[in-house]
């Protein structure tokens, strides 16, 4: 256990791991924002079609960056010299993972 955590740090797999949760994180908190300019409509246009454009926009943006992190962390498993069947269920793991880091930190913004 000890010789293959000393292989994550040794090749900076820790970091590239860290680095994907906060662009997760970081995608999320747009979503959350998206979503309280859709729910709280405030400021100059309040209630107005650009608001919710608007409001509709960051949301898009936020959906595509969570993606485009899944594409590049599934890529990045997709490089491990494994049996394709190792490497498909840590596929499924991460998009499970991520997918609950999105929906968690979302419910934690709501509450």
């Amino acid at each position: 256990m000890l010789k293959l955590l000393e292989k994550f740090v040794v090749h900076d797999k820790i970091k590239l791991i860290f680095d994907h949760l906060r662009n997760l994180l970081m995608c999320t908190l747009l979503l959350a924002a998206g979503h309280f300019q859709l729910e709280n409509p405030v400021g100059v246009f309040a209630d107005s079609t650009l608001q919710r454009f608007l409001g509709y926009g960051v949301v898009g943006i936020a959906l595509a960056l969570i993606v485009l992190n899944l594409l590049d962390g599934m890529s990045q498993l997709n490089k491990l010299r494994h049996p394709f069947i190792f490497k498909l269920g840590l596929i499924i793991v991460y998009v499970v993972v991520a997918i609950r880091v999105v929906v968690v930190t979302s419910t934690f913004r709501a509450s």
